[in-house]
């Protein structure tokens, strides 16, 4: 299966919605009117963020499971992406304050994954298992970097961009 955003303008603003495709390739909604803002599906699971009356919403869908709504957030923190984790940990990117961050989200609560980092972190995806992509200000411009969770303290810059990178994607295929 596959899954897709859509932008539907309904009463003058764009929404987002996000569709997916069956085994048959038939077209199905997975969302409506959500405005959802980021996502990410891991196997027949999403997770994706919903605006709504200044609030952003994080919320989990299993394939036929309805909406469950994992935590929201007041209009000033921004949630910037959102990365499955495991079955009950997601990677939040959060901004607050003018300064953005990683968090993970799981049932007991937000931890961050960096308290005293004074750089912005931008733009985190699980790379494979407890491996984080993220983006850094670190060195001044944002660069690629690379962690293990076993050891967030250790960086592994992939990139030396005189302008910059954003918005890695990751895309995990696993044979059957």
């Amino acid at each position: 299966t596959g899954v897709q955003t859509c932008a539907l303008p309904i009463s003058g603003s764009r929404n987002y919605d996000i569709f997916r495709l069956d085994k048959n390739l038939r077209e199905e909604r997975v969302t409506r009117g959500a405005r959802c803002l980021s996502f990410d599906v891991e196997d027949s699971r999403i997770i994706y963020v919903s605006y709504e009356k200044g609030l952003s919403h994080i919320i989990r869908r299993s394939a036929a499971g309805e909406p469950d709504t994992l935590r929201s957030f007041p209009a000033d923190t921004a949630v910037y992406n959102v990365a499955i984790l495991s079955d009950s940990q997601t990677i939040l990117n959060l901004g607050t304050g003018g300064k953005t961050g990683a968090t993970i989200l799981s049932s007991t609560g937000l931890v961050p994954l960096w308290d005293n980092e004074s750089s912005d972190i931008n733009d985190a995806e699980v790379y494979h298992l407890d491996t984080v992509l993220f983006v850094s200000t670190r060195d001044g411009t944002p660069q690629l970097y690379l962690t293990d969770l076993s050891s967030v303290n250790t960086w592994y810059k992939l990139t030396e961009v005189p302008g910059g990178v954003r918005f890695p994607q990751v895309d995990n295929y696993y044979a059957d």
